[in-house]
């Protein structure tokens, strides 16, 4: 009788195994938890708030906490730009963001998969920094996030003392910042990875893309065609740090990543000697506004794997930003950094070129696509099919995001891209001897 008395008090005193749970929610409100706040608040440390695609507005749904709790926020389909939480804000009307944090959240606290647009900040500070996400002594992890059409009187994206931060595989375009950075970390150890920018702007004085603080770490990013004020130090990237605080204690690393077409005075500004240079190395600065490797950078140029040229970008134009055959990035990036999906050396700039895949020029006099416009059913006529070659197939959408992808495709075989909504694609066809393409427009 003891026995068992002893290990009832044993089971009775151990920590019980905890179970995640997934609190789901719908942009329509129907379900078991009307907005994405109330998921959160109702979730615990291990839990998953999944979003359904579609659109979120109205209270609850922006100016999100997520109350310092080690959490997921995360779309349920992964696709980014299908689950968007619009702010609904007007600039210097009202104040409007995505997410607010400053509970001491680290990379336990987790925003996924998601998009944030019309995020709006007061021209005037206090109230005019984040438009689109507002952090400060807290350090989450985002991954796959879109942050555009944000506007904001100091900065679209602004964490303060926030060591140990995040941003990887995000993209920021058409934000607007009127003064000073459009996207401002200050803190240590920071690492943005793996970003796309472009069409952001900065429209006063001051104007940074990007503007970090001690030891910060970029790397793999694309910044691209963006319009920064030349009126007062207008930069691609500056240093910053809260006013009175310690200089910083270790430079900043930039590393294989394309920054190319920007209106700028310089692509790095160093307004305070108390900062340490940043280094620069495998990357590739080209037609920055005649401003490449200026200044204090000046003597980075032609060193490290640095270099100034073309990168042959598919269509600027249409802001698609990959890299195609015979772009002076592919191989080109630090020999040490962890190799491309396609196990090659690392390439410089965001997007990747694919040798697996496409091992020769792309081609477009051969390929036949019909009908074309198309509702979604694709078909495929004066192709030289080889030896019954079959394809990777990849549509790729005016932004430079890749929204379908299949492999191994017979191309015999009609193509269903009746999920896709109405637009204008580029259909890639990944042969082993060839690649091709061909514009793709969508009707419904």
């Amino acid at each position: 009788m003891k026995k068992i008395y002893w290990l009832l008090l044993f089971f009775s005193l151990s920590p019980l195994a905890t179970h995640a749970d997934t609190l789901t929610v719908q942009p329509d409100g129907t379900g078991l938890w009307p907005t994405i706040q109330d998921a959160i608040d109702n979730a615990t440390n291990g839990d998953v708030v999944l979003l359904a695609d579609g659109t979120y507005r109205g209270i609850g749904n922006r100016d999100i906490n997520t109350l310092g709790k080690a959490i997921v926020v995360a779309s349920e389909s992964s696709m980014a730009e299908n689950c968007v939480i619009d702010c609904e804000g007007t600039f210097n009307v009202v104040q409007r963001r995505g997410f607010i944090m400053s509970n001491g959240e680290d990379s336990t606290t987790k925003i996924k998969d998601i998009t944030i647009a019309y995020g709006s900040t007061l021209m005037a500070c206090p109230g005019c920094a984040g438009a689109a996400v507002f952090i400060e002594y807290a350090a989450p992890l985002f991954e796959n996030v879109i942050f555009r059409h944000n506007r904001g009187g100091h900065s679209v994206f602004h964490a303060f003392y926030a060591d140990n931060l995040i941003l990887r595989n995000c993209k920021f375009y058409f934000n607007t910042a009127e003064f000073n950075p459009c996207i401002e970390v200050v803190g240590n150890n920071v690492l943005i990875e793996k970003c796309l920018f472009y069409h952001n702007t900065t429209a006063m004085y001051n104007g940074a893309i990007i503007s970090f603080d001690r030891n910060t770490k970029v790397v793999g990013c694309t910044i691209t065609n963006n319009y920064l004020n030349d009126t007062w130090y207008s930069s691609v990237f500056t240093y910053s740090h809260p006013w009175g605080s310690t200089p910083p204690e270790g430079g900043a690393i930039v590393e294989n990543t394309l920054i190319t077409n920007n209106y700028t005075l310089n692509v790095f500004h160093h307004y305070d000697s108390c900062f340490p240079m940043p280094l620069f190395n495998h990357c590739n600065h080209w037609n920055n506004n005649g401003n490449d490797w200026t200044g204090i950078i000046s003597n980075q140029s032609g060193v490290e794997g640095n270099l100034s040229e073309d990168p042959l970008y598919v269509d600027t134009t249409n802001m698609d930003y990959h890299i195609q055959y015979g772009s002076p990035c592919i191989d080109a990036g630090n020999p040490n950094s962890p190799y491309d999906p396609d196990e090659t050396i690392a390439d410089i700039g965001y997007y990747y070129y694919d040798q697996l895949t496409s091992t020769a020029e792309c081609r477009a006099d051969e390929i036949k696509l019909y009908p074309n416009p198309s509702s979604g059913i694709i078909h495929f006529s004066n192709f030289p099919f080889h030896n019954h070659e079959f394809f990777n197939v990849l549509i790729i959408n005016n932004s430079g995001e890749t929204v379908q992808q299949r492999k191994n495709v017979d191309l015999r075989q009609p193509i269903d891209l009746s999920c896709l909504p109405t637009g204008f694609y580029h259909c890639y066809l990944q042969g082993m001897s060839h690649d091709y393409f061909q514009k793709l427009i969508i009707i419904k």
